[in-house]
């Protein structure tokens, strides 16, 4: 049985679940090109991973911004992911046996992302777990987005459940102070691309090679919370 204290787990989506480089620097660059700026470098692209629209593009343009400009990199950006998110998105292979292991202690699940939440569900559904998912939120689900916690508290909301019994999983310091303020415990996954001295600026309960690590973690935390 998992934890009483713990009764639901949260992820973050890109590189906590998935790979979606080629994808998110594909959209990026041709919306980048289309407000007249250049092509992203790779690193620094990847770095930018897990921000919202607007602050992709105040990193990119470097000046104040332009709404016009803004929408104009918004509506670009969004018509490619259109065409090219989900099936560019991989899967990390060990996810859904992590996911099931997780159901199977008694655990509910759900997403918290700042991505669209129908490219979300495409992905979900592709991989033929939607069933693990009691609630996915994205990025049009709210009106704040990370580290903002509305998204957190919306699901625990959707969930019945406080803040207090969820715990969030991510790869980015974005994903960390978004639980934190949501009164959230957070488990970083080395998967993505954050430097490992991020995690100390945090209240994280563990830093995990991957999401392999957490039915024995959740387990642990189980045991000893009987004892």
């Amino acid at each position: 049985m998992a934890s009483s204290a713990i009764r639901a787990v949260l992820f973050d989506f890109d590189y906590t679940l998935v790979d979606a480089t080629e994808g998110n620097l594909d959209c990026l660059d041709t919306a980048l090109v289309a407000v007249g700026l250049p092509p992203a470098e790779r690193a620094a692209a990847i770095a930018a991973t897990g921000l919202s629209i607007r602050e992709l593009l105040l990193r990119f343009h470097g000046g104040a911004l332009d709404e016009a400009m803004h929408a104009r990199f918004l509506e670009c950006f969004v018509q490619r992911a259109d065409q090219v998110m989900v099936e560019r998105t991989v899967m990390y292979p060990e996810v859904p046996g992590v996911l099931q292991a997780l159901s199977e202690q008694g655990l509910q699940l759900g997403v918290v992302s700042t991505k669209y939440r129908r490219r979300l569900e495409g992905v979900i559904a592709r991989q033929r777990i939607e069933g693990l998912f009691s609630v996915v939120i994205g990025g049009d689900d709210v009106r704040s987005h990370k580290p903002h916690p509305e998204g957190l508290e919306s699901a625990a909301r959707a969930l019945q459940l406080s803040p207090e019994a969820c715990l969030y999983v991510g790869d980015h310091a974005v994903d960390a102070e978004a639980a934190q303020r949501a009164g959230m415990r957070f488990v970083a996954v080395a998967t993505g691309f954050s430097d490992a001295a991020v995690w100390q600026r945090f209240p994280t309960l563990a830093v995990i090679a991957d999401t392999r690590a957490l039915p024995g973690l959740l387990d642990t935390l189980a045991r000893n919370s009987l004892e």
